[in-house]
């Protein structure tokens, strides 16, 4: 697909799924609070290793400053989000 094309669908799909994962994040259930939470945690740490994966693939075009810095950033915030939640399940956890 061209990138004038794929730039403008591929933007679009995300206010959608920003907003969906939003509000799942803030659902008045527990369990898909936790779930969506923990699951969008995990994505960013496996996006940001699928990324350095692919980097030395002829066409990956993700090698400015801004871009590293918002998919290292977003990794290491999902990293710092599951080890909170490890430590805090392993301190609710009986010895």
């Amino acid at each position: 697909m061209p990138n004038e094309t794929a730039s403008p669908v591929f933007v679009g799909a995300h206010v959608p799924l920003f907003f969906l994962l939003l509000w799942l994040s803030h659902h008045q259930r527990e369990v898909v609070r936790d779930r969506t939470r923990l699951g969008v945690s995990g994505f960013l740490v496996l996006h940001a290793l699928l990324h350095f994966a692919n980097s030395s693939a002829p066409s990956y075009e993700f090698h400015g400053l801004l871009s590293h810095t918002m998919i290292v950033g977003a990794a290491l915030a999902g990293a710092g989000y599951l080890f909170a939640a490890w430590r805090e399940g392993s301190a609710a956890a009986p010895s």
